[in-house]
């Protein structure tokens, strides 16, 4: 089955058994405000293991948590990956990239968003666009408390990573703190609000509300106003969601590793993952060497 195939199987499944997003309101404030206005309470990490994470913002309390796979160290570098839309179980990818049966050197952490932990969850939830933007600012600032834990604070390098919508997770991240080393954002990009125009329904209808999404959403004006030598992207040159010609404008001058694959072959091939991220880390590593 071809990939462009394959997410065309997607995108039609998502049409008929969901209903549109942000069908019931637009409304919300900006994401700085939701950032500015999101609490996260992150328990001890006492290392590999489960450990959920209660998160109060202006959408009301949300449940994430953090899975701790692999405990290499206080000083070892440290990968913090966020969880895909509709990514179930939240650690597919990145437990299938770093098995937690085989010796990995790093620690490996990921990262559940908000609201996804079954498609009736998600439906339920992204009826407004308030929800939506919550859920990212949780993670968001749930990033921002792990970068600077106890256990992590000093990792060589500290690498935040996302699928997807964990891939605008940790773009969101760079844009609002970079207190990370790296960022690598596989087949995500500045034009969130694209994928709600061009490829799944939802309740923008005009152009005016269209602007209203992309206010609050989208990344690539911010994108361009600095350099981003530490954030490695990846994008899918068959994605029939996050599409290339769409995500590849919003990076600018921002150098972009290109996948001959499309957005389900990327999240089915963890190696792929793997050696991304491992490629930057020991980059990284001799670099301060």
């Amino acid at each position: 089955m071809s990939s462009m195939f394959q997410d065309r199987v997607l995108l039609m499944a998502t049409r008929i058994f969901s209903p549109p997003f942000f069908r019931d309101s637009l409304e919300t404030p900006t994401f700085d405000i939701h950032l500015r206005t999101t609490g996260v309470e992150l328990p001890h990490l006492a290392g590999p293991g489960y450990y959920p994470v209660r998160a109060h913002t202006l959408a009301g309390e949300l449940d994430l948590g953090v899975r701790v796979l692999h405990w290499g160290g206080e000083e070892a570098p440290c990968v913090i990956h966020h969880q895909g839309g509709g990514e179930r179980p939240f650690d597919r990818i990145i437990s299938s990239a770093y098995p937690q049966d085989e010796r990995c050197p790093w620690t490996v952490i990921a990262v559940k968003a908000a609201m996804q932990d079954s498609l009736s969850q998600q439906n339920a939830a992204f009826v407004s666009l308030d929800n939506y933007v919550a859920m990212i600012a949780a993670s968001v600032a749930l990033t921002e408390r792990l970068v600077h834990t106890e256990r992590l604070s000093r990792s060589a390098v500290k690498l935040v990573s996302g699928y997807s919508l964990g891939g605008f997770v940790a773009m969101r991240h760079h844009l609002c703190f970079n207190t990370a080393d790296l960022y690598v954002p596989f087949v995500a990009g500045g034009r969130h609000t694209s994928i709600f125009i061009d490829t799944v329904r939802s309740g923008i209808r005009t152009a005016e509300e269209e602007s209203y999404v992309r206010e609050r959403l989208d990344m690539d004006k911010e994108w361009a106003t600095e350099s981003h030598p530490n954030v490695f992207p990846v994008l899918a040159r068959r994605d029939g969601l996050n599409r290339i010609e769409t995500m590849l404008p919003s990076f600018g001058t921002t150098p972009v590793e290109i996948w001959e694959k499309g957005h389900l072959q990327g999240a089915t091939n963890p190696s792929l993952v793997r050696r991304k991220i491992d490629r930057h880390i020991l980059e990284n590593l001799k670099g301060n060497s």
